[in-house]
């Protein structure tokens, strides 16, 4: 136990002796503390073990304490207290002024705040609680997430900004509560945490597409700031990093960059107020869309020694609009050279460019123009017959013009048969045309369309028609005069006799391929047949499809 004072008091005899200590150093403080305690310690009476008593006088607010044998009394008024110890032997009394005096002053307390409001470049900080008071303990008290209050035992606390809430300003309001152990007096101090997170408005300025004109586009920071203007924001935002598609570099802290490539670009811009960033995006699209000339297939024809032809290139889409340079051949009479189509009088290669004045692409295009040609032909029915032959000829030239290729040709003909139609004769058509005679005639047609001339021919080949002719009696007596039986045959593709005599029995047969066929009067040996009269069956075919089957008597007369 702590003794304040250690008062003895020495009398003679009679006089008790003590001492009075307090746990409190005779304070009232705060709390717990705000009454003393005081001790009456060792209290003696003369006689060694005699009874004594004890009374407390106060200062006249407090009230007087009388009482046995306690040596232990709770005060709670400041002043001069008197501690009596009366002898109860010999009622002599020993008193001890003591001084109770009053300390409720608050522990000294301080805050060290690094900054009271929180950014983008300290997003976190410390406070702590100091006091120059010894023996002072520290508690923070802060509203939590949910608003139920946070109690920290520490003299330090960390606060955090509310990055989820980048609008908001108050973080909250941060409480220190310092305790002083000697007399349990609470100071407090209230700190106010803000924050300011308030992104930039970023935006990139810039036109949107790559064109054949344009190659390369320059983009431009034109952020401006978010932070409220009662925080008098300084309005500076700049481009902290720009980023393009592959190929193009990274590049810091500039207010425009050079774009060249299609794709999505990004630029992050920083508040220099509070060191936030956003990011903006800006989309640039490839426009260089070239004019997709078809390749021409067919060359532009003057016809037949028409000397004017129209040519135009022909767009696969017409997205336009478009202008037209056309180079001539040289030494050729056109049009106006910047139009679509051109009207041109000599043959050769027109070249033409072509541009989308849109996005300045342009793509090159060649034009073929020729001398027309004709083509004379026609066609026969048929090309082979049997006298008398009807062929009928058809027409069939034409012309290089692509609209009519068979429009406006006149035609000349020689049919080679000397009668009938005239060599010459002007027309298109013949139904039919006779060939009486037999023989090979080459037909021609001449063909005439402007200045073009042409002609072609056919061969006609005509047959006599086949033809059988038997005798009936001829006499092979070697005098030269009807010695064989010959068939007269014309244009036979093949004939077969057999001679059988008046009993039935087959005495000669012959075949041929040729058509002709004779018998000499022999039979089958070798040996002369007698005199009388033969049976013959004969069967033949003609070249023209003739069938014959013939049987009949022949006398044989020596």
């Amino acid at each position: 136990m702590l003794y304040f004072h250690n008062i003895h008091s020495y009398f003679e005899h009679w006089l008790s002796t003590f001492s009075v200590g307090s746990p409190q150093n005779f304070t009232l403080g705060c709390g717990s503390k705000s009454v003393a305690t005081i001790d009456i310690l060792n209290a003696q009476s003369t006689s060694s073990g005699g009874a004594v008593t004890f009374t407390i006088l106060g200062p006249p607010s407090a009230t007087n304490y009388v009482t046995g044998s306690s040596v232990v009394y709770t005060l709670n008024v400041p002043g001069t207290w008197t501690v009596i110890v009366k002898d109860n032997n010999t009622f002599c009394e020993s008193k001890v002024p003591i001084s109770i005096v009053q300390n409720t002053f608050g522990p000294n307390v301080q805050v060290l705040v690094p900054q009271t409001r929180l950014t983008c470049y300290v997003p976190t900080i410390t406070l702590q609680g100091v006091s120059t008071t010894p023996n002072t303990s520290f508690a923070w008290s802060f509203p939590g997430g949910s608003g139920t209050p946070v109690n920290v035992q520490s003299a330090t606390v960390g606060v955090n900004v509310l990055a989820a809430q980048p609008t908001k300003t108050l973080i909250a309001n941060y409480m220190l509560i310092a305790l002083d152990a000697n007399n349990s007096c609470i100071s407090t101090t209230l700190v106010s945490m803000q924050q300011n997170l308030f992104p930039p408005l970023a935006a990139v300025s810039g036109a949107n597409s790559i064109t054949c004109i344009t190659a390369t586009l320059v983009l431009t920071n034109q952020s401006s700031t978010g932070i409220s203007s009662y925080l008098n924001p300084s309005g500076l935002v700049v481009a902290d990093i720009w980023r393009g598609p592959s190929p193009q570099v990274v590049k810091q802290l500039s207010t425009s960059y050079v774009a060249g490539v299609p794709g999505i670009y990004t630029m992050t811009a920083s508040d220099i107020d509070n060191g936030c960033t956003a990011i903006a995006t800006k989309t640039i699209v490839d426009f260089r869309v070239y004019p997709e000339i078809l390749k021409q297939e067919d060359a532009f024809i003057f016809d037949c020694g028409e000397k004017q032809a129209k040519i135009y290139p022909t767009l696969l889409v017409n997205p336009g609009p478009y202008v037209y340079d056309w180079t001539a051949v040289a030494g050729a009479t056109t049009s106006a050279l910047n139009t679509a189509s051109i009207s041109v009088q000599k043959s050769g290669q027109y070249n033409v460019i072509i541009t989308n004045t849109l996005n300045g692409c342009d793509s090159f295009g060649m034009l073929e123009v020729m001398d027309g040609t004709l083509q004379a032909s026609f066609v026969a029915d048929q090309v082979s017959g049997f006298a008398p032959c009807a062929v009928n000829f058809t027409n069939t030239s034409v012309s290089s013009a692509t609209a009519s290729p068979q429009a406006n040709i006149t035609s000349y003909w020689n049919f080679a048969n000397g009668n009938g139609y005239p060599a010459g004769t002007k027309q298109s058509t013949y139904s039919p045309v006779i060939y009486t005679q037999p023989g090979t005639y080459k037909v021609t047609m001449y063909a005439v369309k402007g200045e073009c001339r042409d002609s072609a021919s056919v061969t006609i080949v005509v047959d006599i028609p086949s033809e059988l002719v038997i005798p009936n009696i001829f006499t092979p007596n070697n005098d030269g005069s009807n010695d064989l039986f010959f068939v007269r045959a014309s244009n036979l593709a093949q004939i077969d006799v057999v001679i059988i005599d008046r009993w039935g029995h087959k005495v000669y047969e012959l075949s041929s391929q040729t058509g002709n066929i004779g018998w000499d009067g022999k039979n089958q040996y070798g040996k002369d047949a007698a005199e009388g009269i033969y049976t013959y069956n004969l069967k033949a075919t003609g070249g023209d499809g003739a069938v014959y089957q013939k049987q009949g008597s022949i006398s044989l007369v020596r």
